[in-house]
Formats: structure tokens, sequence, C-alpha cells
């Protein structure tokens, strides 16, 4: 497994997590599983959680940063406004610097059993809750995922004013693997304000989550993030 600095710089140079040469990464159009990654993320109930306890980056001053990432799916359905009944899980992200804490947040995630559609997001942090309500009916596709590929998750308005829309897209990696990226722009046009989070989940060639790195656009400026996963 490489190492967590080996991502990280591979990120910030090529916008990608590998680092093999051109002649080894997998073929855009590659049929890929990443259901061992989906299936924490959406809630299903044979999700196994994700737990990336060691991330190591920078700020945008060059300070050294360090963090972790854990996905759980909830093994029980949840039915939200009386009659939608969803699959959830719950992620939450620390980042520290310097021994202090700057984000501890958690989001919670629900998608509807009907239609895999992404449902609804409550978002808690040191700065309050947000809950975001679907506004569109977009999911993940269900098969056939390829190397290339992209497309939308959801666009979902929050009860502050922000819009939030999520997507994907599958980037060729070394040695048959890929990288999963999830994309959220966050944005309040009022408040002239707009952030994007950047998750990229390297897979090797059989689908597993092997690695992780974050990237997010903030006012300030850049935040990196990256590391290796905690073996089930």
């Amino acid at each position: 497994m490489r190492a967590a600095w080996s991502i990280l710089g591979s990120l910030l140079s090529l916008g990608l997590a590998g680092c093999g040469s051109t002649e080894k990464l997998t073929p855009v159009g590659t049929v890929i599983d990443p259901r061992l990654l989906l299936a924490p993320y959406v809630g299903m109930p044979d999700g196994v959680a994700l737990r990336f306890p060691s991330l190591t980056g920078l700020d945008p001053q060059g300070n050294a940063l360090s963090g972790s990432l854990t996905i759980i799916p909830d093994a029980q359905p949840t039915v939200l406004d009386g009659t939608v009944t969803c699959r959830t899980s719950v992620t939450r992200t620390l980042l520290t610097r310097g021994g202090l804490t700057l984000s501890d947040s958690m989001s919670a995630k629900y998608f509807d059993t009907s239609d895999g559609r992404f449902f609804r997001l409550l978002h808690i942090s040191g700065m309050g809750t947000t809950t975001y309500s679907r506004v569109s009916d977009d999911h993940f596709p269900q098969s056939d995922i390829k190397v290339g590929d992209s497309g939308d998750l959801g666009l979902l308005s929050g009860d502050d004013g922000t819009t939030l829309t999520v997507s994907w897209d599958v980037e060729p990696d070394d040695d048959g693997g890929s990288i999963f990226a999830i994309r959220e722009m966050y944005a309040n046009l009022t408040a002239g304000m707009m952030m994007s989070e950047d998750q990229f989940f390297h897979l090797d060639k059989d689908g597993t989550p092997t690695a992780f790195a974050f990237r997010m656009n903030a006012p300030d400026g850049t935040y990196t993030l990256a590391g290796d996963r905690e073996r089930p």
C-alpha cells in the first residue's frame, strides 16, 4: 500500500491520488466495481464501515495538518416526513493543527430506499446544524460504472440559505485501480460564499478502498489531507 505522503503529493501535482506512470494507468472505459465504497456511503445494510484514522496534510499557509475520516452505515432504515423510508450513513470528519481542533463535524446522509435518490443531508458542526433537502432526483448508477464516467448525485437546498451540489467522477489510477471522487459544492449567493470539498477514494483493481485524499477550497485557501485506510 502506498504511503500517505505519496498520495497527497500526487493529488497536489496531478489532481489524482495515483502516482504511477501514464503507461500503467487503468484505461478509460474499464468497468470498475465500487460497491465496497458506495455500500457504506449510501447506508446499505451489508456495507462495512470505512475508517481513515491517520490523515496528514497542509493548510493554505503550509502548516502541517492531521485528521481522520469515518463513514459508518446504519443498518436500520429511517422514515422521514412520515412516508419516505431511507437508508442512512454517518460521516465524521476531524481536522487538527498543532494539537488544536480546527473542525469536528458530522454529516448524516439519507437515501430513498425506493430508488436510491439522495433525499436529505444533516450537517452538524461547531457552527450549528444545517438540514439540506433534495431539489433534484439524482442517484449513483446501479451498474456498469467505468473509468472516465461522471454524473450528478444531487442538488440540495439548506435551511440556512445555502445550496449543496454533489457530483461524482471516476479517474484512472495505476495497477488496474481507480480514483472514485465525490465532489461537494456549497454556495450562498446572497452572502457571496462558495466553498468546495473534493473527496478522492483510491480503489484497487478489485474495488477495495485502500486510501483517501481530501481537498477543501475555502475562502482563506486550500486545505489538503491524505492517508491510508484502517483495515477491518
